[in-house]
Order: structure tokens, then sequence, then C-alpha cells
């Protein structure tokens, strides 16, 4: 494609990049995405009932989710596309993915789990603990310790899949994936006819078809070949996705719009947009036509630790503050700003995380990689 546009005297298209190098646009992503879920969080705690201009907006932040799914799938695709049919690779993939979620994870669920026994509260069973410990299926966010972890498993679903994919082949993946995508849209039928079960739900959710337009996504972003066109109008795209998102937002969602369980279809709607938005702002980096502040940037290095320790960080400090609490709700806009010190403590305590547990741990693993590599 550069060989020809410079036969007929076209700006040549710059290359893709490398798959190691950084995209700033993914962070600022990932920095929306777990700010907009601190947000529901602080929503659901401080006004859930209530009559505030916020209330309004209570389901923006859980659209981070969503996000957040959309992002994974575009990273893997993003970075891992080109081992899948290379065995070899799979042991490396197997251990960079258990390093950046587990360890960080299984940290905090550790001392939250001896906090609650150490205080009396603990009030999960001991199958919802190991289950924690193993974020096994199905996914639930009441049945783990560490609520947000009901994500966790969907990720973790998503990366042994992939695994596979990578030890059976590029046809067999595409066989697979068909086939996957079909049982979710039947999905709906088993629960029509009384068959489905709470693994099934699981195995079927419509969660997994963001992971899968994700990599879509990475894959359509990356191409050189036949994609000028269509990168040359790469902002359009992505404004019209935005646009369609606003007013799903601003009308209540599709979840409020059928008459039926809507699970699938708003699945399916956030997965096109998020998808065309994630390929128009990668488009538009490799362009060199968006910069990306560098805040957001920092936000989404350290948005996992965010995620993790936000709404542990929210009940903690409600929990110590109760009565200061208390007196703070009785003033005139005491609520808002419970809110916003409950907003900063949560992105505080997760940037902290970020940097004195997160971050030694990736260097610790990426020398673990390395020394695997050499053996």
């Amino acid at each position: 494609m550069i060989e020809a546009a410079a036969r007929r005297n076209e700006p040549v298209p710059p290359p893709p990049p490398h798959p190691s190098h950084r995209l700033d646009t993914l962070q600022g992503l990932r920095a929306f995405a777990a700010l907009s879920v601190v947000w529901y969080h602080v929503v659901v705690t401080w006004y859930d009932g209530g009559h505030h201009p916020a209330v309004g907006l209570f389901h923006i932040g859980g659209i981070g989710v969503d996000c957040f799914f959309c992002l994974s799938g575009f990273i893997i695709g993003w970075i891992h596309r080109s081992d899948i049919g290379s065995p070899s690779l799979a042991r490396s993939f197997a251990l960079k993915r258990f390093i950046r979620i587990y360890p960080p994870y299984i940290l905090l669920l550790t001392f939250t789990t001896v906090l609650l026994f150490a205080t009396g509260r603990m009030t999960y069973s001991p199958w919802h603990i190991l289950q924690s410990f193993l974020l096994l299926p199905p996914a639930l966010p009441d049945d783990f310790v560490v609520g947000v972890a009901w994500t966790l498993v969907y990720e973790a679903f998503f990366y042994l899949l992939f695994f596979g994919a990578i030890l059976s082949g590029k046809r067999m993946a595409r066989i697979g994936v068909a086939v996957w995508i079909a049982g979710i849209f039947l999905h709906p039928l088993l629960h029509f006819a009384g068959s489905s079960s709470a693994v099934c739900d699981f195995v079927l959710s419509p969660f997994h078809l963001e992971f899968l337009g994700g990599i879509a996504a990475a894959g359509w972003a990356a191409k050189e070949a036949g994609t000028q066109w269509i990168s040359g109008r790469s902002g359009v795209l992505g404004t019209a996705a935005l646009a369609l998102l606003a007013l799903d937002i601003g009308f209540g969602g599709i979840r409020t719009a059928l008459p039926f369980d809507p699970s699938l279809p708003q699945r399916l709607f956030l997965s096109l947009c998020f998808s065309t938005i994630l390929f128009a702002l990668v488009r538009l980096e490799i362009e060199g036509r968006i910069f990306v502040p560098r805040f957001l940037v920092l936000l989404g290095g350290a948005s996992y630790s965010i995620y993790l320790v936000h709404f542990e960080t929210i009940k903690i400090l409600g929990a110590l503050s109760r009565h200061w609490i208390e007196f703070l709700l009785g003033l005139p806009g005491g609520r808002t700003l419970c809110a916003l010190t409950a907003t900063l403590a949560g992105i505080g305590a997760g940037t902290l995380y970020h940097l004195t547990v997160e971050k030694p741990l990736l260097e610790w693993g990426r020398k673990r990689i390395s020394i695997e590599r050499k053996k």
C-alpha cells in the first residue's frame, strides 16, 4: 500500500505501531472507564433513591464495565493476534495475563478477607470465598468478597479461550468463535424454554460480545492494505459512534425501551459503539491527529488498581466516618461534598495501590517473563 501510494504521489499512510508500543488513546479510554465505574458506585452509595441531578446520570457509570471489556479484547487482539496458531507462545501469553490480573487482585482479596474476619463482618460462605480466590463462574457481584471481581471472571474466561485459540490455530479459532456467537444469540431461547443454567448463562453471556468486538476493532485498526479510505474518515466514524452512545445514555438506554430482556441488544449496541470508538481513536493516534492529555495517560496506567480498590475504599471511608458523614448530610450540599470526597478517596487509594503494589508486581512479572524466555 505504501509503494502504491508513493507511485500515485499520494500522502503515504503511516505504518501501524509495533504491538509493544503503548497507545495513549487506550490509556485515556481506560481512565474514562475506571472513573465512570467510580462515579457509578459513588452514585449508588450517596444518591440512589434520592432527588439529585446525579440520579438522572446514574447508569452512565455502568457502561464503564462494557468499555473495559471492549478494551480488553482490543488490547489482546492488538498485542497477541499474531500468536494464534503458534503453540510455543501460549505459555508466555498465559504468564503475562496471570501476572497482569491476578497478583494485585489476590493481595487485595486476602487483605479484605482477613479484615472481614477480624472485625466479625464476614458474611460470605466458604464456597463464595473459594470462588473469589479462584475466580470461578458463574459471575454474580454479590457472590464475591471483592465485589468488582465478578468482571474478572469474564476476563479470565476470555483469556482461557484465547489461550485455546493460540493452541488450536486460526481455522479452529474462527469456527469456535462462530459457534460461540451463534450460541450467544440463541441463548435467549433456552431461557424461554426454561432449560438454561447459571453456568450456561455465564458461558453464553452477551458480555462476551464486547471482548469479541474489541478483537475485531484491533484487527481492523492494524490493517494497512485496503483501509486508507476508511482510516481517513475514522474521526467521522468515532464521532458517529460517540453520538449514538450519548443518545442511548440520554434516553435511558436500550434497557428501558424494550418490552423483553434487553441484555443482548444492549451489549451488542455497546460493543459496536465502543469498538468503533476504539478503532477511531487508535487510527487517529497512528495518523498523528489526536493528543491525549498526560494526566489521562497516568490515570489510565492506574486504572486497574483504581477499579479494584475504589469500592472497598468507599465502604471503609463510610464505616470509619459514619458520625461525621451524618453531620455533613444534614448540611446544604453535604451529600455532594460526601460524594466528591468519596470519589477523590477512591481515585487516590487506587493510584497509591498502583504505585506501591501493582507497578512493582508488574516489574517483577516482566523479569520473570524475561527469565522464562531465556530458558
